[in-house]
């Protein structure tokens, strides 16, 4: 990957497994100018893996959408993630056995096609604090009703 690439970090969280769960992503340009973010609440039976696949495919969706008057068009993409699991399904390093998990991916590799170059990379929790803080701030507003 080159400086032309924006950068996500996304996660995925679930309180119980399965429990209620949300996704949260941040997009930096290549300048790491924080571009855009989401936060999004999944819903009370979700395992945590596939809030996490769901965080990375939402980040991907936006990302692929052509350009508008608010968004580049992005072509190259490094893709950091705090599941180091998902990481190794995304890359092909690991075998997917679930059929839910299986079909996200479906779903992701198809949306890969739309770019240029994509890299997806494990990174520490500590290293994806800010995607981490919008799961948690998803997760607590929608189990508080607020």
């Amino acid at each position: 990957m080159n400086k032309n690439s924006y950068i996500i970090y996304s996660d995925g969280g679930s309180r119980g497994n399965p429990g209620d769960a949300s996704l949260g992503w941040l997009l930096y340009s290549p300048d790491l100018e924080l571009v855009q973010f989401n936060a999004k609440y999944l819903g009370n039976n979700v395992t945590n893996n596939y809030a996490e696949y769901s965080a990375i495919h939402d980040a991907l969706k936006f990302c692929a959408k052509k350009q508008t008057n608010y968004k580049p068009n992005i072509t190259k993409l490094i893709c950091n993630l705090d599941s180091e699991l998902v990481v190794k399904q995304l890359t092909g390093i690991y075998r997917i056995k679930n059929l839910e998990l299986e079909k996200i991916n479906i779903q992701i590799t198809k949306l890969l096609l739309e770019f240029e170059e994509v890299k997806f990379n494990y990174v520490p929790r500590e290293k994806n604090k800010f995607a981490d803080m919008l799961v948690n701030i998803c997760l607590d507003a929608a189990v508080s009703g607020n």
